[in-house]
C-alpha cells in the first residue's frame, strides 16, 4: 500500500476573495479550527431559524390573548393555549440545539479530484463533488475551479458548508514505489 502526501500551493488571492478566508484561516481550518469570523458567520446563518421559531411563538402568544378575551372557555382558545406551550417549547429547542452546534464546530477536509455540475434541474444549484461528497456553492466560487483540479476542501460537517478550498498537489514518497 502506497501513501500519499500532498503539498499545498500558494493560496490564490482571487480563491481568497471568494470564499471570504484569509490565509491564517486556512491555516486554522487545516488544524481542524475555525476562526472567530467564521464561527461567527456560520452563527448568523442560523439567526433567521431562531427569530422565526421566536416569531411563531410570539403570534401563536398574541392570537392565544386575542381568543381568551373573546371565549376564555373555547375549545379553540385551550387548543391555541396548548399550542402556544409547544411553540415556547419548540423555540427553546431551536436556540439550544443551535448553541449546542456553534459549541462543538470542527472543521473536516475532503482532498481529492475535482468534477463540478451545474445542475439545470427545477431544483438547481451548482455543486463540487470531490471525495464522495457533494458541495453547494455560490456562482463566483463555481466559476473559479476546473473540473479535475486536485483540491483540499475544508467544511463544517454538519452542514457540509465550504469554508475554504485550496489547490494541493499530490505525490507518493519514492521510497513507496
Amino acid at each position: 500500500m502506497t501513501d500519499k502526501h500532498y503539498h499545498y500551493l500558494q493560496p490564490n488571492p482571487f480563491w481568497l476573495a471568494a470564499f471570504r478566508v484569509t490565509e491564517d484561516e486556512i491555516k486554522l481550518n487545516r488544524a481542524g479550527q475555525l476562526s472567530q469570523i467564521q464561527r461567527r458567520r456560520l452563527w448568523l446563518d442560523r439567526v433567521p431559524t431562531m427569530l422565526s421559531a421566536i416569531a411563531f411563538w410570539l403570534a401563536t402568544g398574541i392570537i392565544y390573548s386575542i381568543f381568551r378575551a373573546e371565549a376564555p372557555t373555547a375549545i379553540a382558545t385551550q387548543c391555541l393555549g396548548i399550542l402556544l406551550i409547544m411553540a415556547l417549547i419548540g423555540a427553546i429547542g431551536v436556540i439550544v440545539r443551535a448553541w449546542r452546534i456553534m459549541s462543538t464546530l470542527t472543521t473536516s477536509v475532503a482532498t481529492g479530484v475535482a468534477k463540478l455540475d451545474e445542475r439545470t434541474d427545477r431544483y438547481g444549484g451548482l455543486f463540487l463533488h470531490l471525495d464522495g461528497r457533494n458541495f453547494e456553492l455560490k456562482r463566483h466560487q463555481f466559476n473559479l475551479l476546473r473540473d479535475n483540479m486536485t483540491l483540499a476542501v475544508y467544511y463544517v460537517p454538519y452542514r457540509k458548508r465550504v469554508l475554504s478550498v485550496e489547490l494541493i498537489v499530490f505525490h507518493i514518497p519514492e521510497d513507496n514505489i
